[in-house]
């Protein structure tokens, strides 16, 4: 089992080291850097804590991770998803909440008329749900898979299976 508190502590440490380079050495560079490396360390555990939520299914991590996916796509500012990787990740596992869950984020973002989204985006955004598709049947997650074909009608021209 993971210790968070050894992690939260390790990753604490990280970004204090950062912030006091940065407060030690006031340049451009620094401060850009600085930034990056913050927002990367609080990417990697949000993305940490839906993993947690998928391979253990409990109504806490569950409703831990529903709150770190959409702090990921208000960090991200709607320019990526970084969500490739756990949503495949839960169509393998079979956790539907967690697939439901970035597919309604997803969902959101693609409705909002003030967003204007680029060609690799929008890529993005069929594939995810196409290979998480293929995934849930792969490991023959029939709900997953079925709830995906049904719901991605606004994003594809054809079903995804």
């Amino acid at each position: 089992m993971i210790n968070t508190n050894e992690t939260n502590d390790n990753v604490m440490q990280e970004l204090l080291d950062v912030i006091e380079v940065t407060i030690n050495d006031n340049s451009d560079d620094n401060l850009s850097k600085a930034k990056k490396d913050i927002e990367d360390e609080i990417e990697d555990e949000l993305l940490g804590v839906i993993e947690v939520a998928i391979n253990d299914n409990s109504n806490y991590n569950l409703s831990k991770a529903k709150k770190a996916i959409i702090k990921l796509m208000e960090m991200s500012h709607y320019e990526s998803v970084p969500f490739a990787d756990v949503f495949d990740l839960a169509a393998q596992k079979g956790n539907k909440e967690i697939v439901e869950c970035i597919f309604s984020v997803m969902n959101v973002l693609k409705s909002d008329e003030d967003e204007v989204y680029d060609e690799d985006l929008n890529m993005v955004f069929e594939n995810i749900p196409y290979n998480g598709c293929i995934t849930a049947l792969e490991y023959e997650h029939f709900e997953i898979s079925d709830f995906l074909n049904d719901n991605w009608k606004d994003y594809q021209t054809e079903d995804l299976i």
